[in-house]
């Protein structure tokens, strides 16, 4: 007498084997009572991530804005005002200050475009060098202001603090100093061109999360 259950072993083995071998072949098994799964679950495509944005605001602020904190806060307002409607998402400013560097604050992991839909950084480590096209449309997809092409940061190149920051984006001053960079640049100025006086005006650069 046989044993149900041992041909129901034999049957399963028999199957897993076809099954294997089909997918060893990369063949995608959707064949009705086989029961094969139509992946092996090694190889499958990583989900390309969805591209984010990034902005220059149209805006200038003086280099007291309530920290970054603040500026944080500017950037999600200002993404929500603009000209065709809300941008949506959740916003952060390039900004660093005396204990944080703004590229540990910035938690997506890119691509990240214009809104005009041109990529400016791949991903989160080429943030820490160099931008693929200047960061020079702000929130609408304009060209920012020339009133002034500049946008506070405090930020060196490597998405590290730098010591000037007008004290954490507190402080309104003629004597005291923030870094910033320049909106057109695609080298590394465009997060430290120089630095400005924390009384004088400057977009922020605003990159969403």
């Amino acid at each position: 007498m046989i044993d149900a259950r041992m041909g129901s072993t034999v049957g399963t083995a028999r199957l897993g084997l076809r099954c294997s071998l089909l997918l060893v072949l990369g063949a995608v098994v959707a064949v009705a009572g086989l029961g094969c799964s139509g992946s092996s679950g090694a190889g499958s495509p990583t989900p390309t991530p969805s591209p984010k944005r990034i902005f220059i605001t149209s805006t200038l602020y003086i280099g007291s804005f309530g920290g970054i904190a603040g500026g944080d806060a500017l950037c999600n307002m200002v993404a929500a005002q603009t000209s065709a409607g809300p941008l949506g998402g959740t916003w952060k400013a390039w900004l660093s200050d005396q204990t944080t560097n703004a590229i540990d604050r910035i938690q997506g992991v890119g691509p990240w475009n214009r809104v005009d839909g041109t990529t400016v950084f791949q991903n989160k480590a080429n943030l820490a060098t160099l931008p693929l096209v200047s960061i020079k449309e702000d929130e609408s997809g304009r060209l920012s202001s020339d009133l002034d092409p500049f946008a506070w940061t405090g930020t060196d190149l490597g998405g590290l603090k730098d010591p000037e920051t007008c004290n954490g984006w507190t402080l309104n001053s003629n004597a005291t100093y923030g870094v910033a960079g320049y909106r057109t640049a695609s080298n590394g100025g465009w997060t430290h061109s120089g630095s400005s006086v924390c009384a004088g005006y400057s977009h922020l650069y605003c990159i969403e999360q």
